[in-house]
């Protein structure tokens, strides 16, 4: 029998080749290396360079390591030792398959490819896995009693999924379940497997191991799990099975959430939020939707969860329901940060269902809106772009459309959206091209509803609004369009 020290300081030993890279301290004055390869937002060429250089040490960790290993497998082989040392060494050629990743990601990249041209063109990340899974496949044929072999086992399933070989990860994971059913790694290995079979679109079978996740309600997968089964329910054409399950991943959140034990990586609860707005509009009522979606979100905004919806209604041109639901956000939602969103979206959606009134009202309504809140209001400032934005491009829109049918309510409409959008642009100082080709535009349509002199002061404004600007440092439009320029000032004198 060995004496306790030696193993001890074996083991020792076999912690300090781990290929961890150690930044040395700085000298006074000077930077350290974690300092020097520490990103710089907006630098992505120096931080390229940065990430190459950080992995070129991280390569240098691994030889090292790799080499140390190599002498202690020779040293200890057919002894308990072994196996410890192959199970650092599959972990090690895991990890080089990461840093080899790097390289055959950046092959394109002159920075990368200049500094290290050998290791681009050499690199492999399927040769490192493939030798990670050689050294565990020893281990775990050598050593069938090893401490952690529940571990090799998944890290084999693993390694085999990251060449894509599904066949043998779902052997592997198999076995880990049947051989190890006590270890920590069962749900993990059932989420692993699941994923399998939804990938093989074998639904049926997938949902089983997704669903036995549930077993495991500690287990950092179980949310995981129940979202997972809720996709293969909606792919297997159950929405409301679906619904069931979304529901309990975001009752779930709320849960550990209000325990105070919530995490980035572990809450799913916007996630499932998000899809059950997708199987929500397959199989419940537009007007229950707003209540709906405002009860699961709790805490959490459900507007944009809303707004999805919305979105999924238009792609199936279900109009009718897209105006319900905006509605239904206004009534019950009014203070919502995304209003004038709702109200755009109302104002395009009138348009789509050819009630060309019902959206300039509703431009009208949100102009209303915007002007009843406070000059420093948060979101005022946005709530105006708004109706610039709209104003213009309903008004070019109906102006277009006059153009056709030449109706005196489509005149009248577009005439409407024009005069919001310049009475918006006076208020807010602007004048520029943008504005005098509006206004042009404007006039234009003044002078065929045969509103001469309204027409006529409209072209005037053309220019004057210009020169006014020209005091003030803005443009010339005898410089920027001559011909609007003149255009406008003979429309001025005919229109008198």
């Amino acid at each position: 029998m060995r004496p306790i020290f030696k193993t001890s300081v074996i083991l020792i030993g076999l912690l300090s080749v781990l290929p961890t890279p150690v930044f040395a301290a700085a000298k006074k004055g000077e930077k350290s290396i974690e300092e020097e390869l520490r990103f710089q937002e907006g630098d992505e060429t120096g931080n390229e360079v940065k990430a190459l250089k950080t992995e070129l040490m991280v390569m240098r960790s691994e030889k090292k390591a790799l080499e140390q290993l190599e002498r202690l497998k020779i040293r200890y082989k057919g002894t308990r030792m072994e196996a410890e040392i192959l199970f650092r060494l599959g972990e090690i050629y895991m990890r080089r398959a990461r840093t080899e990743r790097f390289f055959e990601v950046h092959k394109d990249s002159n920075q990368v490819t200049t500094f290290a041209p050998a290791m681009v063109r050499e690199a492999s990340e399927v040769k490192q896995i493939q030798k990670a899974i050689g050294i565990y496949l020893e281990l775990e044929s050598k050593f069938p009693r090893f401490r952690a072999r529940d571990v090799v086992v998944f890290n084999t399933a693993y390694a085999y999924q990251q060449i894509g070989d599904d066949k043998k990860a779902e052997e592997q994971f198999k076995k880990l379940l049947t051989q190890h059913p006590q270890s920590p790694l069962v749900p993990d290995s059932l989420l692993s497997l699941g994923e399998i079979y939804y990938a093989r679109r074998a639904f049926t079978v997938a949902i089983e191991s997704f669903l036995k996740i549930r077993e495991y309600p500690e287990s950092r997968v179980y949310p995981y799990g129940i979202y997972k089964a809720a996709w293969c329910k909606y792919n297997m054409q159950d929405e409301n099975g679906g619904i069931a399950l979304l529901e309990q991943v975001i009752a779930y959140g709320h849960e550990k959430a209000a325990a105070g034990q919530v995490s980035v990586k572990l809450d799913l609860r916007k996630e499932a939020l998000g899809d059950l707005a997708l199987f929500y509009s397959d199989e419940r009522k537009a007007e229950d939707a707003v209540t709906y979606f405002t009860t699961q979100a709790r805490d959490l905004d459900a507007v944009p969860v809303i707004l999805r919806l919305v979105e999924i209604y238009k792609r199936h041109a279900k109009y009718n329901e897209v105006d319900i639901v905006l509605r239904g956000i206004l009534a019950k939602l009014p203070d919502s940060t995304q209003i004038a969103l709702v109200h755009e979206e109302l104002i395009w959606n009138a348009d789509r269902l050819k009630r060309r009134d019902l959206a300039v009202k509703q431009l009208e309504t949100l102009n209303q809106m915007c002007d009843g809140m406070a000059e420093k209001q948060p979101g005022r400032a946005e709530c105006d772009v708004k109706v610039i934005e709209v104003s213009k491009k309903l008004g070019a829109k109906l102006h277009a459309l006059w153009k056709k049918d030449r109706t005196a309510e489509t005149a009248d409409l577009a005439l409407r959206s024009y005069q919001l959008h310049l009475e918006n642009q006076t208020a807010a100082g602007k004048q520029s091209h943008e504005v005098a080709q509006v206004r042009y535009a404007f006039a234009d349509l003044l002078f065929a509803r045969n509103r001469f002199r309204e027409a006529s002061t409209e072209y005037a404004n053309v220019e004057l609004a210009s020169k006014d600007a020209g005091k003030k440092g803005g443009f010339d439009l005898m410089q920027t369009d001559p011909k609007l320029s003149v255009d406008a000032s003979y429309g001025a004198v005919v229109s008198s």
